[in-house]
């Protein structure tokens, strides 16, 4: 049985997801440094300045919600604290 979705549960004032990740996984989630050399070909994550090492695709995320958090309340995504 087949079947189409023809209808919006949001409206259309509801803010849409966006994501800010521009050099997210060159910068470091702990001092702020940013170089692409912080992240090595395996995916970790070591800054050069300070020596935090971490899974890189954590150290991105933790820096996307940083950004995100840093918005105004009012302009923030939905869901986002």
């Amino acid at each position: 049985m087949g079947g189409s979705f023809s209808g919006s549960t949001h409206s259309s004032t509801a803010r849409k997801p966006t994501s800010y990740p521009a050099f997210s996984s060159q910068t470091c989630s702990k001092c702020g440094h940013q170089s692409s050399t912080n992240r090595n070909s395996d995916g970790w994550f070591e800054c050069n300045e300070c020596g935090y090492e971490v899974d890189g695709d954590y150290n991105a995320s933790k820096n996307i919600g940083k950004r995100l958090l840093s918005l105004p309340e009012g302009k923030r995504p939905l869901g986002v604290g």
